[in-house]
């Protein structure tokens, strides 16, 4: 539409119009159609790069090597799975004739690591993984599984990470080596911190319940709760979001204003601690969101420049497509952007038609 705006409208309106003349509009389009062709082409870059892993080479064959744990731990009957980034491997393949004895995975390439419960019987754990663990294990390369009954789609929910192969590991033969450190380490290390600290309220199904409100972690909650949360229409809360992201940047700038530190410490603070919401809790597209338009809304106020919402969103939406393209088919992308699209739009009509109640509760409401 701006496209057609800025190209065919603006002959239309006469020399005295007030639209911009023809040569800007010509250099408007042709800035919109670089923008698009280098969007396509970093687009196609990265995609390949998700895609390009050698590990889907190997389906059916056992590896045994060295991994460490990226992404939360997820904990179902016992089984534990989670993201795992290679740091040593090599396949033991099961072909003869000359086929390489023991290839090596690429260091670097991510995998999905699932690990089965112990010989104790269904809901016990093996060994309790913890995201940013490294780990020693062997275990046989599969495909991710297609449709289940329940209409979980892993291979579906894989493929959008660019992850094409599972690890499944028996139970026995994992090991936790140690942690990793360095950047990562520290949120890791900070992540176990406030995990203890919820974990020390008056009851345990309560604590795990300001588990999920804070860091987003389901896995203890009781499920009659969780059923309970989905039915009143509250699960929500459970997901760390952008309100978590806007929360944080807003108590920051309210106790820098409290304590008389300058407005410039005040916007540092805030973005800063947005910006740390995105290893704490993990890069989901809401938070990558939220994250990339308070940290540009700040800037923009810190050097007194007026905003444009849409155009703040747009930007956000390249930072979190730029990372992994695969997150517009992601229903977090979808519902995040398109929950922010509609209160742009609609929310200052709605606001306009309660004119009776005080500003404020208007433009919560």
């Amino acid at each position: 539409s701006a496209l057609f705006s800025a190209v065919v409208t603006v002959p239309l309106r006469g020399r005295r119009g007030t639209t911009a003349p023809v040569a800007h509009s010509l250099m408007l389009a042709a800035i919109l159609l670089i923008g698009f062709f280098a969007g396509f082409l970093g687009g196609s870059v990265r995609v390949l790069d998700l895609t390009g892993g050698k590990a889907s080479a190997y389906v059916g064959d056992r590896v045994r090597g060295t991994f460490v744990v990226t992404g939360p731990v997820r904990a179902n009957s016992g089984w534990q799975s989670a993201n795992a980034r290679v740091l040593d491997a090599e396949v033991h393949v099961h072909m003869s004739g000359g086929a390489p004895a023991s290839p090596a995975l690429p260091e670097g390439e991510t995998l999905f690591l699932e690990v089965a419960p112990s010989a104790g019987g269904e809901g016990t754990a093996a060994v309790a993984l913890r995201e940013g663990a490294i780990v020693a294990c062997s275990g046989i390369l599969r495909e991710p599984e297609g449709p289940s009954t329940s209409g979980f789609d892993q291979q579906s929910y894989l493929g959008r990470q660019g992850i094409e192969v599972v690890l499944r590991v028996a139970a026995g033969d994992l090991v936790v080596e140690g942690s990793r450190g360095g950047f990562w380490g520290w949120f890791d290390r900070i992540r176990s911190h406030a995990r203890e600290d919820l974990h020390r309220g008056p009851e345990p199904r309560l604590d795990a319940v300001l588990q999920g409100v804070v860091m987003g972690e389901t896995s203890d909650i009781d499920k009659t709760w969780m059923e309970a949360f989905r039915r009143a229409g509250t699960a929500h809360m459970l997901s760390v979001s952008g309100l978590h992201v806007g929360s944080l940047a807003a108590i920051l700038l309210a106790l820098a204003r409290l304590i008389g530190l300058s407005r410039g410490v005040g916007f540092v603070l805030a973005m800063l601690a947005a910006s740390s919401m995105i290893p704490f809790t993990g890069a989901s597209p809401p938070v990558l969101r939220a994250a990339t338009m308070i940290v540009i809304v700040l800037v923009g106020r810190w050097v007194g420049r007026g905003r444009d919402q849409w155009q703040v969103l747009a930007l956000a939406a390249v930072a979190v497509l730029a990372l992994n393209p695969f997150a517009l088919m992601d229903v977090g992308f979808q519902l995040s952007f398109g929950a922010f699209v509609g209160m742009m739009a609609l929310a200052k009509r709605v606001e306009k038609r309660l004119r009776v109640l005080p500003p404020s509760l208007a433009a919560s409401l």
